[in-house]
């Protein structure tokens, strides 16, 4: 049980980062402010978290054939 908490949270995380990310970068770009360098680092981080978590995944998917 544990183990599917920690794995629903990493995915939850990784998805809050790329939304909130992604949500302040078309923000500043609406508003013709500059780039938050927060908000894009959110969005890098988010994205390489759920890309590991895919990796994962398809690791896991193909050791149990």
């Amino acid at each position: 049980m544990r183990r599917q908490h920690f794995e629903w949270t990493y995915v939850v995380l990784s998805l809050v980062l790329i939304i909130y990310g992604a949500f302040s970068l078309i923000y500043s770009h609406i508003n013709n402010k500059d780039v938050p360098i927060l908000g894009l680092i959110f969005l890098i981080v988010g994205g390489v978290l759920l890309l590991i978590y895919v990796v994962l995944v398809i690791i896991t998917l193909i050791q149990k054939r």
